[in-house]
């Protein structure tokens, strides 16, 4: 039995040491192989990153698109209130003018009715005129 013990323990060292040498062979075509897997696996990394690359080219194009439309509605708004500048500031010359036409044509007609208002109607015309001139003297210096 001890033998036996022995000699089982003899042939299982000696082949388990046998078996666990790999040749030269062997060991290249081990290192070919895990360097044909590290390729393979570079390939397919780089096939990730190129549809992440095109992906992102899109998203930038895209925002492209949408800076681009803004720019647009950011245009068309600028206009649209270069518009309403000229119309506001036409109005409010062609109410100044009203306003100082109806000072000059309206308190003399009623000065000359009461005699003694005179004065006060032509004070009132020099005030106008003042204002109309002010208002003027800003909207041409806004625009």
């Amino acid at each position: 039995m001890r033998s036996m013990f022995w000699v089982s323990i003899l042939s299982a060292a000696l082949l388990g040491g046998t078996a666990c040498k790999k040749s030269a062979e062997e060991k290249a075509q081990a290192k070919f192989e895990k360097a044909q897997e590290d390729v393979k696996d570079q390939r397919e990394d780089l096939r990730d990153e190129q549809k992440d690359v095109a992906k992102e080219k899109k998203d930038v194009r895209n925002e492209q698109q949408d800076v681009n439309e803004e720019k647009g509605d950011l245009v068309k708004a600028q206009s649209q209130l270069a518009a309403a500048r000229v119309e506001y500031r036409t109005r409010l010359n062609e109410r100044l003018r009203d306003n100082i036409s109806r000072a000059r044509t309206g308190p003399r007609a009623a000065a000359s009715n009461s005699g003694g208002g005179a004065l006060k109607s032509s004070m009132g015309a020099c005030a106008n005129r003042r204002l109309f001139r002010c208002a003027v003297a800003r909207s041409a210096s806004t625009s």
